[in-house]
């Protein structure tokens, strides 16, 4: 098992990038299972914890870079459980790792590729709110309903995209 830190900075080298190349990410990690019920059924699923760190629109706030630092932190942290999501580079790329299935075996890697939509959800104004403007959403944002878990599986089933 490969630290998810250390699995994205070593694609991120390959593609001659770094750290700092990264606009923003959502990443989650296994974090026990939950009960879960529904009406008479009772039944128990993975849940998840997710560390996301958010573009701004024009000049970042104060304290951006050390915010950035704190999710870096975090991120290795959980050295020890293999993660899924999506990075988003500033020079339009993505990195993304699916989501494990039922069967809980997680996919070999992460994968470098084009660039997705950015959710509207990850794009903060000047004052950390969301943006009233963001990217301007179109069928293809609204056909993944904002979920990054949705978009490797699209962009894999489209690969035109």
């Amino acid at each position: 098992m490969t630290n998810v830190l250390y699995a994205i900075k070593e694609l991120l080298r390959s593609h001659d990038l770094q750290l700092d190349d990264i606009k923003c990410f959502s990443i989650s990690f296994y974090d026990g299972m939950e009960e879960v019920k529904v009406l008479c059924y009772h039944y128990e699923e993975p849940k998840y914890k997710t560390i996301s760190l958010p573009t701004y629109e024009g000049k970042k706030p104060a304290m951006y870079d050390e915010y950035r630092e704190a999710m870096f932190e975090d991120i290795a942290k959980y050295s020890e459980i293999e993660g899924f999501g999506t990075v988003w580079l500033n020079n339009g790329d993505w990195l993304w790792r699916d989501q494990p299935h039922v069967e809980e075996v997680y996919p070999d890697g992460w994968r470098y590729g084009t660039v997705p939509v950015i959710p509207k959800k990850l794009i903060l104004d000047k004052q950390g709110n969301p943006s009233k403007s963001g990217i301007e959403r179109n069928f293809i944002e609204d056909e993944l309903n904002e979920d990054y878990n949705n978009m490797s599986d699209y962009y894999e089933d489209n690969p035109q995209w």
